[in-house]
Order: C-alpha cells, then sequence, then structure tokens
C-alpha cells in the first residue's frame, strides 16, 4: 500500500517576511525552520492541517510554486519504495508527463495559479516515518550500499498518546502519521549517534536512551519551558559547535536540546 503525503512549496524572496504574514496575520503556527548565517531559507506554516514549505532557495523561481510529494510506502522496504516509485514514473511517462531522473521523480505540468505561472510536482518514495528513508540513488545492484544517515529514534512509553500530547504542546513538535518526523531542510547537516557506558553519568544509567533534539534558540525553549512548570535543569553548556540544556519529560525521560552554532 503506498499513501501519498503532500504540501506546496512557495518560493518566495524572503522567508522571514512570509512566515511573519502566515502566523502574524493567519493565525498559521511555524512549527520548524532551517537557517544558516542568520538567515532563513526554508520554513515550514501549518494550520489545521493545511501545511506549507517556504523557500528562498530558488531566487529566479519567486512567486512560483512546486507540489512536493512523499510516497508513504508499505511495507517500508527498500524493494517496495522502489518499486513505488518506479511504477509512478512508468505511470506519469504513459500520460505524457515529463519525468526528470533522479533521487525522486519530478513531474512538470503547465497550468496557471494565483501563485505561480508554472508547476512542479517533485515525488520521493519513503517509508512510514520514523524507519529508514530510502531513495532510489541509494541502491547499487538492487541493495544498500551503506548507512547514509540516521533513520529516526524509538522510545517506550507508558501512555504514548498522552506523551505525543506532551511533546506537541510544549515543544511544537508535530505528529505526522504516528511519530514526530522532521523535513531534511530543517535539520542541522550533522545528527550525533553516540554510546555511553553504563555508569555514565551524562545522563541517567536507568534511562538506556536520551534524545537530542535540535532548536533554534535555546536559551527562549528553556524560558519558555520553566514559565510553563517544565522540569528543566538550570545547568546550560556552551561550546564551540553549539549551545546545551536539559528538561525531563512527564514519564521522567532526560531530553538534550542543542542548539547548532555552525559548522
Amino acid at each position: 500500500m503506498t499513501d501519498w503525503f503532500a504540501r506546496p512549496i512557495f518560493c518566495v524572496t524572503d522567508v522571514e517576511a512570509s512566515i511573519r504574514f502566515y502566523v502574524d496575520q493567519l493565525g498559521f503556527t511555524n512549527p520548524w525552520r532551517f537557517d544558516e548565517g542568520g538567515k532563513v531559507f526554508v520554513a515550514q506554516v501549518e494550520r489545521q492541517g493545511c501545511a506549507i514549505i517556504l523557500s528562498s532557495q530558488w531566487p529566479d523561481k519567486a512567486g512560483k510554486a512546486m507540489l512536493f510529494i512523499s510516497l508513504n510506502v508499505e511495507p517500508p522496504t527498500i524493494e517496495a519504495a522502489t518499486a513505488a516509485l518506479d511504477n509512478l514514473r512508468a505511470e506519469l511517462e504513459a500520460k505524457g508527463a515529463p519525468v526528470k531522473e533522479g533521487g525522486g521523480a519530478t513531474a512538470s505540468s503547465s497550468s496557471t495559479t494565483p501563485t505561480a505561472t508554472s508547476s512542479s510536482s517533485t515525488i520521493r518514495t519513503r517509508p512510514q516515518p520514523a524507519r529508514s528513508n530510502i531513495a532510489t540513488n541509494d541502491l547499487i545492484g538492487g541493495c544498500m550500499a551503506s548507512v547514509t544517515g540516521f533513520g529516526g529514534t524509538f522510545l517506550r512509553a507508558n501512555d504514548p498518546k498522552a506523551l505525543y500530547q506532551w511533546y506537541e504542546q510544549h515543544l511544537g513538535l508535530v505528529n505526522a502519521h504516528g511519530a514526530f518526523t522532521y523535513p531534511a531542510p530543517t535539520r542541522y547537516p550533522h545528527v550525533v549517534f553516540a554510546f555511553f557506558k553504563q555508569e555514565d553519568g551524562y545522563f541517567p544509567p536507568s534511562q538506556k536512551a536520551m534524545i537530542n533534539l535540535q532548536v533554534d534558540d535555546l536559551d527562549a525553549v528553556l524560558d519558555r519551558l520553566t514559565a510553563a512548570g517544565i522540569a528543566v535543569d538550570p545547568k546550560r553548556e556552551t561550546y564551540d559547535f553549539g549551545k546545551f540544556g536539559w528538561l525531563t519529560d512527564p514519564e521522567g525521560n532526560r531530553v538534550e536540546l542543542w542548539q547548532p552554532l555552525g559548522d
């Protein structure tokens, strides 16, 4: 089974100004953004199931739009993901839609909309969220050539539904299709996967794993959580690769927050 998950990408010249318009005047929220060197390049705004990606990565396309479609494949296997994309590519080509090769398929149209004089749809396969993200160019001879990234974190909870609601309310995470997911442009390029000795005190030895969430303003996030009565560790640390702080969620999990400061 393959489900489609679509979001429009609006090409703009100033992402921050666009965010202010959608948030201040249209009542949207801004769950994530990607910035570099103090400038926001990509962000998502959403309201009641309507999600829009704002991007300034293509200045020559300002005022135009694209449709980004993810194919959520079930069962979540390399073979199923590859077959879903190949089948869709064949279907589009059979109907006369020009398709570009790559990690996904890009189909173009010439329809005119109020926000775009031409449009295109970028389609990529992915298994259900929080599992391996598979693209066609990750495959060599039908087999995965290497590990290409960190796919997700899985934690046990006494009450998963309540814990999802807590993270949504206090940290602004968005639960889509039964998991918290982050499109690639929102993440700082470096993702850490590290091992600690059982007795190491960096996080409680009784806690088998600790999640690290990237934030864009550590002090503002921790101050807001403290004001809301959340258990926030008063300790904050700064290194040349980022600022760190910690909180404890309702089930006693210590969570690390990281504000990257650059490469």
